[in-house]
């Protein structure tokens, strides 16, 4: 059976401009099967769905490759990791899916956050629950003493409920990165540096080469998982070992961060695409 979209306005994203009087259609398998102006489109059949969309604006839904879904509305590191349970986080989780999903991004991935919380939002949007967009989701942050996620001080540590999962060795580190899989994680997010800076400013690695091989090369055994969670000056070795990225915007000098990955000539595409499937995003046409 094929959906048929009568569209007002249509942006397909192959091109800049938008297309006026056009229908798409798509088959049960969510795949578009031709994109024409209405009068040329193909019959509809027996068993066909027609959406008249002629007065609305359509486009394919969009991508945002860093969510956070259970971090609301944070001021704090305790915001995230202390002040509010689980069972909360995972509401307020899937509260923000559907706002996503409302404002036309259909596919995101969701790089961390405390427990299951990402890998059970995503389970309840795929098993039909919930109206949602489709989640790549990642469990907590493998970190060390110089990562993100190790904020308090040491006397403190980092709580079984942060985000983030301290570990001492390399044996620590595989074993976290197998029970992530065993969980069901779609990617497993590395905190390859933190906060803590030299004199001259540059970021203390969290984890030396030897380190990082062996969780990436864990991660990779029997599937393609790691991402990692550079910041400045930690983006060329990620190059170089052919991890994928996901830089975080809120900090200085973004653009700085993207040369070395460029010059490498390696894949920065996030691990969504590979799950996308265009759905119409809709909106009342100005």
């Amino acid at each position: 059976m094929t959906t048929h979209v009568r569209c007002g306005t249509l942006f397909t994203g192959d091109e800049t401009t938008t297309l006026t009087g056009a229908t798409l259609g798509f088959g049960d398998d969510g795949k578009i099967a031709f994109v024409c102006d209405t009068a040329e489109a193909p019959p509809v059949g027996v068993h066909d769905t027609v959406l008249d969309y002629s007065g609305l604006f359509v486009m394919p839904g969009l991508l945002d490759v860093h969510t956070h879904l259970a971090y609301g509305n944070a001021k704090s590191e305790e915001d995230i990791d202390l002040y509010q349970p689980m069972e909360f986080r995972a509401l307020r989780g899937l509260f923000f899916a559907q706002k996503v999903v409302a404002a036309g991004y259909t596919s995101i991935c969701a790089p961390g956050d405390s427990g299951q919380i990402s890998l059970s939002v995503r389970n309840a949007i795929n098993f039909g629950l919930f109206d949602g967009p489709r989640v790549t989701a990642a469990g907590r942050y493998l970190t060390t003493r110089q990562g993100l996620t190790d904020w308090y001080p040491t006397w403190i540590g980092v709580p079984d409920t942060s985000i983030g999962r301290l570990v001492t060795n390399k044996d620590e580190a595989i074993e976290e990165i197998r029970v992530q899989v065993k969980n069901g994680v779609d990617c497993i997010k590395i905190a390859m540096d933190g906060i803590q800076t030299r004199d001259d400013g540059t970021l203390v690695a969290a984890f030396n080469q030897d380190e990082t091989t062996t969780m990436v090369t864990e991660a990779h055994r029997g599937s393609d998982l790691s991402r990692v969670s550079p910041r400045r000056r930690m983006h060329r070795r990620h190059a170089e070992k052919r991890l994928r990225d996901w830089p975080h915007t809120d900090l200085p000098a973004q653009h700085h961060r993207l040369h070395p990955t460029a010059r490498a000539s390696r894949d920065q595409r996030p691990s969504v695409a590979r799950r996308t499937r265009i759905r119409g995003r809709l909106r009342e046409h100005a």
